[in-house]
């Protein structure tokens, strides 16, 4: 019996010595402002208020000084920085406050940090020869500063790198869900994620081709039987115009086809299909939607091409006004021959649908 009473007695203390660990905050940085107004501004009389009231490791005291528009001294703040041993959550702000009775209220302030690292930067960030006492110099105060400011800047870094590199992975935008890491940022960053994940996009496709975008369609697919050309008909020689200017370099007088038909001939359709696997653009008839050159897009797509006559009596529909007839003309001698996309500052706005003309 006498070996469980001592036992359990051990195990007391070391419940009470872990509950007292529990709310012990090491690292509090004390704020007094406008100390030109009080009774003292002698460092060494806080030094040591502080050690009278905690068992400290170490205390760094930096003065910042403000200044006001016409270059005078307008006020002195004092920051203390305090790594106590003793310091308990429950009473170190009524502590202090009692410690410094000359500032009331907002003209102390107290808070809690969870590192030395951070308290150390803090207040050498205007005072670069601050006052220290205990365990550390003043150099080795301005040394773990800088260490932790580069630390801080190197977490930064790589946490956004390990961000792009999950969204560079990503099959389907809506996967981010599904991802633990992503899924705590999207409430906060969603927009600047969905355009990294549209960029990632974007670059994917300038490194493939039009072949291996094929192939992978068609293993998603499951490889699914090739279509006669008696079941295509006449789309036959669309598709096979499109592969020669695709995979053969043509004269440039090749370089443009106009197709035309009843309505509810398909032709929207076939060029929808198409742009699963090629990069095609759907134009529009804005003038500023044709601005900058370069050969992003495999083939350019203009719906409702219509005659001026035509247009005087359905000028309800963007793609029937004569000025956008008009446009795409000059558009189409302009860029012939020519490997064309739309400039970078476009781009962005006529991804969403809104923008974008929905048809051939």
């Amino acid at each position: 019996m006498k070996k469980i009473s001592q036992i359990e007695k051990v195990l007391q203390v070391d419940e009470e010595r872990l509950r007292k660990t529990k709310t012990v905050r090491e690292f509090i940085l004390v704020t007094l402002i406008h100390a030109e107004n009080r009774p003292f501004t002698d460092t060494r009389t806080i030094i040591s208020r502080v050690r009278d009231l905690f068992q400290c490791r170490a205390i760094a005291i930096a003065k910042e000084v403000h200044k006001s528009t016409e270059g005078d001294d307008s006020g002195e703040h004092f920051h203390i920085g305090i790594w106590a041993m003793d310091a308990s959550k429950n009473n170190l702000r009524k502590k202090i406050r009692s410690l410094f009775p000359e500032w009331k209220g907002r003209a102390i302030g107290i808070s809690v940090h969870k590192g030395w690292g951070s308290i150390c930067r803090y207040i050498t960030k205007e005072d670069q020869k601050p006052i220290v006492w205990g365990e550390f110099t003043q150099q080795q105060i301005l040394s773990i500063a800088e260490a932790h400011k580069k630390k801080k800047a190197m977490n930064l870094e790589i946490g956004n790198l390990a961000i792009l590199k999950k969204i560079e992975e990503l099959e389907d935008w809506y996967q981010v869900y599904r991802d633990d890491i992503l899924a705590n940022r999207v409430l906060n960053h969603l927009p600047r994620m969905k355009e990294a994940y549209e960029d990632f996009k974007i670059v994917k496709d300038i490194e493939s081709n039009v072949f291996s975008r094929i192939i992978d369609y068609l293993e998603a697919k499951g490889n699914p039987q090739e279509y006669d050309v008696e079941e295509i008909r006449e789309k036959s020689l669309v598709i096979d115009w499109i592969a020669c200017q695709l995979c053969f370099k043509r004269p440039l007088k090749t370089k443009q086809l106009f197709i035309y038909g009843e309505p509810s001939t398909q032709k929207t359709l076939l060029m929808s299909y198409l742009s699963k696997v090629i990069k095609v653009y759907f134009a529009s008839s804005r003038k500023n939607d044709f601005a900058g050159a370069n050969d992003y897009y495999d083939l350019w797509v203009f719906d409702e091409f219509h005659e001026q006559e035509q247009a005087e009596d359905q000028t309800w529909n963007k793609g029937y006004t004569a000025e956008g007839s008009d446009s795409t003309n000059n558009l189409l001698k302009v860029l012939d021959g020519q490997e064309c996309r739309l400039d970078a500052k476009y781009a962005k706005i006529f991804k969403k649908k809104r923008k974008m003309c929905p048809s051939l």
